[in-house]
């Protein structure tokens, strides 16, 4: 099946800068797909630690943070659908939980990026199936440092998994 670059939705929920990175890279190579920013009503705090530590009250609570972002209301015109967000807690944070609670995603093409700064560990696939009983067709997970530079990542990782790109 061919996928027309409006049928692909890239959502991205970014706290530092890096999974920005990621998925404006994404957006370049997957030329005329739609992105979307995961935005909070209340912003984390600008320090690190601080947003970690709510970030894992949300996550041991399951609680979900409230979003500023308007409704997509055409979100059954869009097969591909590719999740950008930093690992927190070796996890997805709980404002890209909420936002994606908001939708009916079966029989959608997910995909998930990441951005990690130190562990590997991530338990992200499986959250989001406990969470919401979504599968996740693949995953590029990248080192903060390496988000400056994304591109040939993400071309190979486009290329695996067979996704048209320019």
């Amino acid at each position: 099946m061919i996928i027309m670059a409006n049928q692909q939705l890239i959502l991205y929920f970014s706290y530092s800068g890096h999974t920005k990175k990621m998925a404006d890279e994404l957006g370049r190579q997957l030329d005329g797909a739609t992105e979307v920013e995961i935005k909070t009503q209340k912003p984390y705090p600008k320090d690190y630690n601080q947003a970690l530590g709510v970030s894992h009250l949300e996550y041991s609570n399951q609680l979900l943070p409230n979003l500023s972002n308007e409704t997509i209301t055409n979100m059954a015109d869009y097969q591909q659908i590719f999740v950008g967000f930093p690992i927190w807690k070796f996890s997805v944070p709980m404002a890209v939980v909420s936002f994606l609670n908001d939708y009916d995603l079966m029989g959608k093409d997910l995909y998930i990026f990441d951005s990690y700064d130190f562990s590997t560990q991530n338990n992200s696939r499986r959250d989001l199936k406990d969470f919401l009983n979504l599968t996740v067709k693949d995953e590029l997970s990248i080192q903060s440092a390496n988000t400056l530079h994304p591109a040939e990542l993400i071309a190979q990782w486009l290329k695996q998994n067979k996704i048209n790109a320019k």
